[in-house]
């Protein structure tokens, strides 16, 4: 199809804001992290529109077949190509005021706000996140020690998305209706938990219409100009998910925290929970929340319901003892890494996506333990040591977001179904301290 003769231009601008933080790997490794954020000319936090683009194919072609995808996103063979009918532009960070900023912004100014500030430095400490890869036997895997630096949860984008047609499009709010889907997650690990966002905002060019038709002078005086907002309730994708409502009578740490929430309590434990600084929007003005959020990560849930599930597929398959570097059966389901050391294996995302969760109105308390000595029952001198862990009686709900095309009748899937049991049932405990009543939970589905 010839460009010139496509007079219809659909066009919307797109506004988002991380549910969860963002991954937006650069593939350079930085100082401090494993890997830097992608950024724009001015220091800033982006996302490149290849990336969107990426992900709406994706998602397109497996909702229709790679053929539409093709005449959509365009293709290129040995022999032939074709170039792609929908564009996307890099989608720029948002300022305190709810403004993006395309072109250069100086650095005073950049200073002098507080959310652009904040995410303009590089290697910022309160932005990371640590990992550890788990055995078989619940231990750190190897070199299974990794982080991921992150765009925090609160953070808005706006971006732009066109599509070129000669005629009436069907596939242009099928488009639109991807960015609404609970699995549509930007940037890396998002079945983990990472890059869950919700679109708050779309302007078109008039109630009218949704496109520019450039063959009227007046459509081509008004080319970019959206003024109409369109009804995002009339935007929603079905998904089959898993609810879940989570309460800890017991209280709970998930670990790896640097910053305490009790104040005047003297020093610091040794253990705290882990916590997120993350950006509040009202009137259209945004800050950082003055207190840490207790985080629950997606990835916390993800590990606890892996490890039980490959217990009971053992269960199942009456299988029991394999090494280290076997298969556990579960790489469908929840996916696997590429090695690096087999060019063959590329690695396949999950079929199971999880949310992070932030926790209001939770408090936490410090503990003083010792440890023992095994042989005396006695104390262990110089062992005496604090942690402060959540104490609630509320209750928090989240979602397991499950891939259409999932074998519900595979002894993989039934292996996760009964772990998910164990999990509303309170046989299985999230984070550390478990041996010691930590973690166990009351949880059960949501009707």
């Amino acid at each position: 199809m010839n460009r010139l003769n496509e007079n219809r231009y659909y066009y919307a601008e797109v506004t988002i804001e991380a549910v969860s933080p963002l991954v937006l790997a650069s593939g350079k490794s930085g100082n401090f992290f494993d890997v830097e954020l992608v950024r724009d000319a001015n220091g800033l936090p982006a996302i490149p529109g290849t990336t969107i683009a990426g992900i709406l194919r994706h998602a397109f072609q497996e909702e229709l077949t790679k053929e539409d995808a093709d005449k959509i996103f365009g293709y290129q063979t040995e022999k032939d190509g074709s170039a792609s009918s929908l564009e996307v532009s890099w989608a720029y960070v948002h300022d305190s005021k709810n403004c993006i900023h395309k072109s250069f912004y100086s650095r005073d100014k950049i200073e002098k706000d507080p959310i652009l500030n904040e995410l303009y430095i590089k290697d910022n400490p309160d932005f990371k996140r640590d990992h550890v890869r788990l055995s078989d036997k619940g231990v750190a895997f190897e070199s299974g020690k990794f982080d991921r630096y992150f765009v925090p949860a609160g953070s808005r984008f706006t971006f732009s998305i066109g599509l070129w047609s000669d005629k009436e499009s069907s596939e242009w709010k099928k488009i639109l209706s991807i960015l609404f889907s609970p699995s549509f997650r930007i940037g890396a690990a998002g079945r983990a938990g990472y890059g869950c966002i919700k679109v708050i905002g779309i302007r078109v060019p008039s109630k009218e219409k949704d496109y520019f038709d450039l063959s009227k002078e007046s459509d081509i005086k008004a080319f970019r100009t959206c003024t109409e907002s369109l009804n995002l309730s009339d935007y929603s994708s079905e998904v089959e998910k898993i609810n879940l409502k989570l309460s800890f009578p017991l209280g709970f740490r998930i670990g790896g925290g640097t910053k305490s929430l009790l104040e005047g309590n003297g020093r610091d434990a040794d253990m705290l929970p882990y916590t997120e600084r993350i950006i509040t929007w009202s009137n259209n003005n945004g800050s950082f929340d003055r207190q840490r959020k207790i985080a629950i990560p997606g990835s916390a849930i993800k590990g606890v319901l892996r490890h039980r599930t490959a217990y009971h597929l053992a269960r199942i398959n009456k299988k029991w003892n394999w090494n280290e570097e076997d298969d556990d059966g579960l790489s469908e389901l929840f996916g696997y890494a590429a090695n690096n050391n087999d060019s063959e294996l590329t690695g396949q995302a999950g079929k199971v996506w999880f949310t992070d969760l932030y926790l209001n109105q939770t408090k936490t308390y410090q503990l003083s333990r010792n440890s023992i000595d095994r042989f005396t029952g006695g104390t262990l001198n110089g062992a005496l040591f604090q942690e402060e862990n959540v104490g609630t009686s509320q209750s928090f709900e989240t979602f397991i977001y499950v891939k259409k095309d999932i074998d519900k009748a595979s002894n993989e899937y039934r292996a996760f179904e009964w772990a998910v049991e164990d999990l509303k049932a309170g046989r299985l405990a999230l984070g550390g301290g478990s041996g010691h009543g930590l973690g166990f939970n009351h949880a059960e589905e949501k009707m």
